[in-house]
């Protein structure tokens, strides 16, 4: 799970501030839960916008009737969810399935084979999102190994081979770039909602 903690402390100026010493600690965690929602519902924006522009595309991305990219991104972009809120600030947090390792890369600890004696990194279309198991019996395809290479091939008509499945021992991820939403983006949103709810209630009392 991905945490992030956000607060009008930093961004006010001394006439703000006035209002906010008369601000009890009930009043003040209701302004930052309406500014940490609205900080949520950016990060969803986000990762919305993040998508579109090809953000998880990377330079080795390879398309396949087998990878349900859009599921994928879908459940990250709405993994996002207001937590809590105290007068302190807001939380708000992303639970997505392996959204924390695209974050972080894992914290450079390398992916090893559980059962399998090594990972197989898929190299062409039909391979991506199956197994090779899965792969051989939706497409007919025998797979098998040659000695001295560190992949899965399988026999063309024409009498060659194509590599289908890279064979490696171990896997280390780098954290992806901008799969976080930057500071700017979180606390623009907060603030914007924060002043929202401060003028309303401003304006009653």
């Amino acid at each position: 799970m991905m945490d992030i903690e956000v607060s009008v402390k930093d961004e006010v100026n001394p006439a703000l501030q006035f209002f906010l010493d008369a601000l009890d600690g009930e009043k003040l965690a209701g302004l930052n839960a309406t500014g940490g929602k609205s900080a949520n519902t950016a990060a969803i924006q986000y990762l919305k916008d993040f998508d579109n522009k090809g953000g998880w595309r990377g330079p080795n991305y390879i398309d396949g009737p087998g990878r349900k990219r859009g599921e994928f991104v879908q459940d990250m972009a709405l993994g996002w969810n207001f937590q809590s809120a105290d007068k302190t600030g807001a939380t708000i947090s992303n639970n997505a399935e392996f959204y924390a390792f695209k974050v972080t890369g894992g914290n450079g600890v390398p992916i090893v084979p559980k059962r399998a004696k090594a990972l197989t990194i898929p190299l062409v279309p039909d391979a991506m999102g199956r197994r090779a198991a899965d792969y051989a019996s939706i497409t007919g395809h025998r797979l098998f190994t040659i000695p001295g290479k560190n992949a899965l091939f399988q026999a063309d008509e024409g009498g060659g081979v194509t590599a289908i499945y890279a064979l490696v021992k171990k896997a280390v991820h780098k954290p992806w770039p901008g799969a976080l939403p930057d500071d700017e983006t979180i606390s623009e949103a907060f603030i914007e909602g924060w002043l929202g709810a401060f003028t309303d209630e401003f304006e009653s009392s």
